[in-house]
């Protein structure tokens, strides 16, 4: 009995991540459309940085892990997704 149990158990928790997967592959593409969206349209943004720092911009580029960025004082600068806390629309150049 213990067996069954356990394994309805994982088929449980495996559906379960199917389904976690699946959300994030929507969430995934929901988020690229929207980034590239704002890079067509040249949108200035702000980006908020888990570090607490901001950044003012255009996105110049994509890729899956980072995003190349002209700053609003000319730079061009390369930032990873991963430090991006939340983007918003920000001020004309």
């Amino acid at each position: 009995m213990s067996i069954d149990l356990n394994i309805n158990d994982l088929t449980i928790a495996l559906q379960q991540l199917s389904k976690q997967i699946e959300d994030s592959k929507y969430a995934g593409k929901k988020e690229a459309e929207k980034l590239s969206e704002y890079q067509n349209k040249g949108t200035i943004l702000e980006f908020n940085l888990t570090n607490g720092g901001i950044i003012n911009g255009k996105i110049n580029w994509i890729d899956n892990q980072c995003l190349g960025i002209d700053t609003i004082d000319k730079q061009s600068i390369v930032l990873y997704k991963h430090i991006i806390a939340f983007i918003q629309e920000g001020k004309s150049f």
